[in-house]
């Protein structure tokens, strides 16, 4: 499958029994869907990755609390957009969205495809946050505190190939932008940001969530 045949894949949208389902096929038939991945990176991580997805899993929760609609429409590749359009139908309501103390239960690779000049690795979180909308107050208007409630979300990362140099990765800082190339973790030279492996080479591709606020 090219490149934009995967796109085509990643960008129709799924209902939540549906990504379920994809779910259920990892785990009822023992598949590994990161074999393919082991096989063109053997020292890919899974733990290590895991916690990198999770983090920018925060940083996509983050945007939304900033109402940055323009930075979340960018990852909905699906047409219809619908976190990025409630983040816009809110703050026009004089509303923002609020996801507070998020216990991730289940954060697992759904998929791995490549072709020659991209890799697309798929990640399915399911996670348990009070989520509530607050007035320009900061009064609770929807929602509770009190309560945590189950919000399902599926990040797609992509990496360029050709990323790998004498065992080395070659990226840029994601801080201050200089090329760096180092192994495993590493600072850079010029900021001394700490970087792993995984910053610089995978990125957000697309996003989707299911059953958000309202």
């Amino acid at each position: 499958m090219n490149f934009s045949g995967m796109l085509a894949k990643m960008i129709v949208p799924k209902t939540q029994n549906e990504s379920n389902q994809e779910l259920d096929a990892v785990f009822v038939n023992n598949e590994d869907p990161l074999i393919g991945l082991y096989e063109v990176d053997p020292g890919f991580s899974k733990d290590d990755f895991t916690r990198f997805a999770v983090s920018k899993l925060r940083e996509i929760i983050g945007l939304i609390e900033d109402k940055d609609s323009l930075s979340i429409a960018k990852y909905e590749r699906d047409k219809t957009q619908q976190i990025a359009q409630k983040i816009e139908r809110y703050a026009a309501e004089g509303l923002g969205m609020r996801f507070e103390n998020m216990d991730v239960k289940l954060c697992n690779p759904l998929y791995f495809n490549a072709d020659e000049s991209h890799e697309l690795l798929d990640y399915y979180f399911e996670t348990y946050s009070n989520v509530y909308l607050i007035d320009h107050t900061g009064n609770v208007v929807s929602g509770t505190k009190d309560a945590k409630i189950q919000i399902n979300w599926e990040i797609s990362f992509e990496r360029k190939k050709n990323k790998e140099l004498n065992g080395a990765m070659r990226t840029k800082c994601i801080k201050c932008g200089a090329p760096v190339v180092f192994i495993g973790h590493g600072k850079c030279p010029y900021c001394g940001y700490s970087m792993s492996p995984y910053e610089g080479g995978w990125n957000i591709f697309a996003l989707s969530v299911f059953d958000p606020l309202g």
